[in-house]
C-alpha cells in the first residue's frame, strides 16, 4: 500500500486481483455524490495475517485484501463486540 497523508482517523485499503474478471463489479456514482463500490471475489480462503501486527492481509486463490487495521486495535474491537 502507498503511503499517502491521510487524517490519523482514517483506514486505508487495497485490493488486488489476478485476473479482470475476478471483478463483479466497479461503479463510481454520478457527479453529484460520491460513493463507490466495488465487488468482486477473492477465491478461496488460503491465509489470513497481520503483517507486522499493524496491517491485517486476506489472501484468497484469487487476490489479496489488505486493510489498515493493527492487531491490538483488532482485539480491542472484538472484546468490545464480545461485551468484555
Amino acid at each position: 500500500m502507498r503511503k499517502n497523508p491521510r487524517a490519523a482517523n482514517e483506514r486505508a485499503f487495497s485490493l488486488e486481483l489476478r485476473r479482470r474478471e475476478q471483478v463483479r463489479q466497479a461503479s463510481l456514482s454520478p457527479q453529484d455524490s460520491e460513493e463507490v463500490l466495488i465487488e468482486g471475489s477473492l477465491g478461496k480462503l488460503e491465509k489470513a495475517r497481520f503483517v507486522d501486527d499493524i496491517l491485517l492481509e486476506i489472501s484468497g486463490s484469487k487476490g489479496k485484501f489488505r486493510f489498515d487495521l493493527s492487531k491490538q486495535e483488532m482485539l480491542r474491537f472484538l472484546k468490545e463486540v464480545n461485551g468484555e
